[in-house]
């Protein structure tokens, strides 16, 4: 007999991934309509920042739901909260400034200025310049070990809670530690900290 939760666990995460997958190059891909070339980055990073932010508040959170109320109904609560702001996106965002209803004329007419007007001068990727880029290449193995984090932060929960008599709210917090120093890293910019 073989056990089906393995393909299953398998599947899950896979299509889980396929949809966080677009999640980055999609904002990217806003921001590149809504915000000008001058503040595209600062905007970016700090709106990517949110992943960040989000993961430090949750997991504290999720280990005083877990404590409170019962494993299952963070997912419930996180479930809900979920859902109810991808309606308001859906309802809120648009796919321009110009389809946005509710913009400052002014506002519409800066954003509008700044962007650039022709699509007729598409240039190659260079891929090879980018492929051989030490900035690339660090930002690409700092995500990678970033995402690393994440693979171990369930199993560590669980040892420090059946071996090392941990509260689940500690290790929580204790495993924020890197989405709090990412935030401050990507941010320093913004003159926020």
């Amino acid at each position: 007999y073989k056990s089906p939760v393995v393909p299953i666990k398998t599947a899950s995460k896979s299509y889980r991934g396929i949809g966080e997958g677009v999640t980055f190059p999609a904002a990217a891909s806003f921001w590149g309509r809504w915000a000008p070339p001058n503040e595209r980055a600062s905007l970016a990073a700090f709106s990517f920042s949110g992943a960040q932010f989000g993961t430090i508040i949750s997991m504290p959170i999720s280990g005083i739901i877990c404590e409170k109320l019962g494993w299952p109904s963070m997912f419930y609560i996180f479930g809900s909260v979920s859902c109810t702001w991808v309606i308001l996106w859906f309802i809120i965002a648009q796919n321009s400034p110009a389809e946005y209803k509710s913009i400052d004329q002014r506002e519409l007419e800066y954003i509008t200025a700044e962007l650039p007007t022709s699509k007729d001068n598409k240039k190659s990727v260079p891929w090879k310049n980018i492929f051989c880029s030490i900035p690339f290449w660090s930002i690409a193995i700092t995500h990678l070990c970033q995402g690393s984090t994440n693979i171990f932060s369930s199993p560590s929960g669980r040892h420090l809670t059946q071996n090392r008599n941990f509260r689940i709210k500690i290790d929580m917090v204790l495993n924020r530690i890197v989405e709090g120093s990412s935030i401050f890293s990507k941010n320093q910019n913004l003159n926020l900290f």
